[in-house]
């Protein structure tokens, strides 16, 4: 449930006349009354962190943090990404200008492309933390953390076309590559999602089942419609998940990027 404090300041404004007060069969005037209303604050975290997750050495994982309004007015949010030492992350929808802004009660869901160092022990961890301040005052600022355990690599690596230029109504083509370096083939699940909620497909479908033979590799192509009504100056990130449907599981993310000319 959502509460809402009100602060309410009444003006009460009595315009009548002499004779409106006085005259025979009129009775007193009735007044106009101005009530000025003032939302505050809804209650709540601006700023929550997903669940912790893992991930190999040389690899990516993506986290969606959730970002919301709590004030009465439009609210610009400046981003700030800090991590462990070694450990890199980026925000793939922000490229450049690193800010946020909501309407009152808008929620944005953040992707955060986390790196795990290339030379680290299985076991080992590290931190990513999100910071978003409001450039409005009060100027509160909140803060949300993820975690990331390293697990022993799964054989297989995932690379993805890092950046696009489209127009609205294009449809953009992301070439993707798994390769196994193991000795097995595996079996995994591919599939992508745009964090504007843009049409993905693999093929015709949403999400493919897809065989690597071993010391091989795959290209597998995603397709992203860019809607027609789309602003120019949009940036939207693809999200690409390699599942393994062996033992052991294994999970491999990339990032794409779409930016609307």
């Amino acid at each position: 449930m959502i509460r809402v404090r009100f602060n309410v300041a009444a003006r009460v404004l009595i315009a009548a006349s002499l004779m409106g007060l006085i005259g025979v069969g009129r009775g007193l005037a009735q007044p106009d009354i101005a009530v000025t209303v003032t939302l505050g604050r809804i209650e709540g975290d601006v700023l929550v962190a997903p669940a912790d997750g893992t991930a190999a050495p040389d690899s990516t994982v993506v986290y969606l943090f959730r970002l919301q309004n709590l004030a009465p007015a439009a609210q610009t949010f400046s981003l700030k990404l800090t991590t462990s030492p070694r450990w890199r992350a980026s925000l793939p929808q922000h490229p450049k200008s690193k800010t946020e802004v909501l309407a009152p009660t808008q929620v944005e869901i953040v992707p955060v492309a986390v790196v795990v160092p290339k030379r680290i022990e299985v076991g080992e961890t590290g931190l990513a933390t999100l910071t978003a301040m409001e450039e409005i005052k009060p100027k509160l600022k909140s803060e949300a953390t993820v975690m990331t355990t390293v697990v022993a690599p799964a054989g297989l690596s995932l690379t993805l076309d890092a950046t696009q230029l489209a127009r609205a109504g294009d449809m953009v083509a992301y070439r993707g590559t798994i390769a196994n370096e193991g000795e097995q083939p595996e079996q995994v699940t591919v599939s992508g999602e745009s964090m504007h909620g843009w049409p993905v497909a693999i093929g015709g479908t949403a999400e493919a089942s897809v065989i690597v033979p071993a010391g091989q590799s795959v290209e597998v192509i995603f397709e992203v419609a860019v809607p027609p009504e789309v602003a120019t100056g949009t940036t939207d990130a693809l999200i690409v998940t390699v599942e393994t449907l062996g033992l052991p599981a294994g999970r491999l993310q990339a990032v794409g990027v779409t930016n609307v000319q």
